[in-house]
């Protein structure tokens, strides 16, 4: 007579070790480059501004943003600005004040008190500030040059 087939007992394969986190595998997160923008923490608008100026195409407004004591509260270069988070879809924006006229409004050279600017992206309002900087400059270099050949 022939032997009964033998059976072949199959062992359960190895627990899978994909996505199961080791101690020799996990490393704490790299320090903050030195040069970023560190937002401050618990502050959801400044973690926006990091966020943006962090990005290599911002690298060089990294500088000219600077919060101030008040909540939403920044220069950017010499321009007093208020930042905030769209109530409807989480953008930064930034509006431009000259000074707080109690109501919102901007004073104007004048005193006289002007509706409040309108808030735009801050991508944006960078842009305009830089351009409003850069005309001044440019009108600065005239006058000196205007100046110089005056005195000459």
């Amino acid at each position: 007579p022939t032997p009964p087939p033998s059976r072949v007992e199959l062992s359960p394969p190895p627990p899978s070790r994909v996505g199961v986190a080791t101690t020799a595998t996990t490393a704490p997160p790299p320090p903050p480059c030195p040069d970023s923008y560190q937002p401050h923490p618990g502050d959801a608008i400044d973690a926006a501004v990091a966020a943006f100026v962090n990005q290599p195409r911002n690298r060089l407004r990294r500088s000219l943003f600077s919060r101030l004591a008040a909540p939403g509260s920044y220069l950017y270069g010499t321009h007093n600005a208020r930042l905030r988070l769209d109530p409807d879809t989480g953008e930064l924006q930034a509006q431009e004040r000259l000074c707080d006229s109690g109501g919102g409004g901007k004073v104007g050279p004048a005193g006289d008190v002007a509706a409040p600017a309108a808030w735009l992206g801050v991508e944006e309002f960078a842009r305009h500030v830089e351009r409003k900087q850069s005309d001044r400059l440019r009108r600065a270099r005239v006058r000196a040059r205007e100046l110089a050949q005056q005195g000459s």
